[in-house]
């Protein structure tokens, strides 16, 4: 009965929210993913001013590093353009070679890392944790996840949900990984907890997008076993703390024994990955400033960072209802 009154709650207070968030009011700079815009597109174009220049930032769910893809997204970003042309959209890419792909094909991009933008308190190292598990894997439970990988890991934790229609490919994973210990889903307050308990952590999906949990096991102290991808996660990691192996299932168990022969310092990977995220902040705090210095705001964007960011930068998460935040979140009747 509690969840049910919680839930009532969030969909009265959430009613007409869209899933941006304004990162800048003059100019108006908003920020969502490409996919969730392309399915409010009508709604969201209405927020935005026609006689004056808007920005709409992209962050990309999945690779844009193909030429299916590309081209996917150049058609779709003609099309929005062509509804209000003073509204300028920007990607923000995972890799350097996603970025100069997309600028490439003739649209505007620059490298800034989704996986940047985790609020990093929300993951932690907690010493002294049993390390119940050699390795651990979260992730969906889909196809391109590759759970197949992790068959010869003696001491496996997975955590990850699977939808109905995968219920066939779920009961094929159990089969092939009987020895893992499994839990379906774990709170986002709690997860850390959860990585603290192994090793190392499992990142093995051919191409997807930057994988944000690679990031949260690195900002954990957990070394990462990884495999060839295209996506983008690879740009938060250093040799130090992460092995690619080949898709092999004996290379992947390998790799999880070199992680552990390491000893790593938790500590030092904590730190490195953070120096690594905050170096793509800045890339974001000067893409905004700069835009603010040509529509002669006079205004220090740096110095209002800490009323601005949140963890994913508000994008599909729960911002707190009393945050300061909570405003930034875009609103159907918003007019910006």
């Amino acid at each position: 009965m509690i969840d049910y009154f919680k839930d009532l709650a969030k969909s009265f207070i959430g009613r007409g929210n869209l899933r941006c968030y304004i990162l800048n009011y003059s100019p108006p700079v908003i920020v969502c993913y490409e996919y969730d815009f392309l399915r409010s597109k009508d709604q969201i174009i209405k927020t935005l001013p026609k006689d004056r220049v808007s920005y709409v930032l992209f962050m990309l769910g999945w690779h844009r590093q193909t030429k299916e893809r590309i081209d996917d997204l150049v058609k779709d970003i003609h099309s929005f353009q062509a509804e209000n042309e003073a509204v300028e959209y920007v990607c923000m890419a995972n890799s350097e070679d996603e970025n100069r792909k997309i600028q490439n094909a003739g649209l505007k991009s620059f490298f800034c890392h989704q996986n940047a933008f985790l609020d990093t308190s929300k993951y932690k190292i907690v010493p002294d944790t049993k390390k119940s598990f050699d390795a651990i894997y979260v992730a969906r439970i889909t196809p391109f996840k590759r759970h197949e990988l992790a068959r010869k890991i003696e001491s496996l934790k997975i955590v990850g949900v699977h939808s109905e229609r995968e219920t066939q490919h779920y009961n094929k994973i159990r089969a092939i990984l009987p020895q893992a210990e499994y839990t379906e889903s774990v709170p986002s307050s709690k997860i850390y907890k959860v990585i603290n308990e192994a090793r190392c952590g499992l990142c093995l999906s051919k191409e997807e997008g930057a994988m944000f949990v690679s990031a949260e096991y690195l900002l954990c102290g957990l070394g990462i076993v990884n495999t060839p991808n295209i996506g983008g996660r690879d740009e938060l990691f250093s040799d130090e703390y992460v092995v690619t192996v080949q898709d092999d299932e004996d290379a992947v168990a390998e790799g999880v024994q070199e992680i552990i022969r390491r000893d790593l310092d938790p500590y030092l990977i904590r730190k490195k990955t953070i120096e690594i995220m905050n170096s793509h902040r800045e890339r974001l705090k000067n893409f905004i400033q700069e835009k603010c210095d040509q529509a002669g705001a006079g205004y220090d964007y740096s110095a209002h960072w800490q009323d601005i960011f949140t963890h994913k930068l508000g994008i599909r998460v729960t911002v707190p209802i009393f945050s300061r935040q909570r405003k930034r979140i875009l609103n159907k009747n918003t007019r910006l």
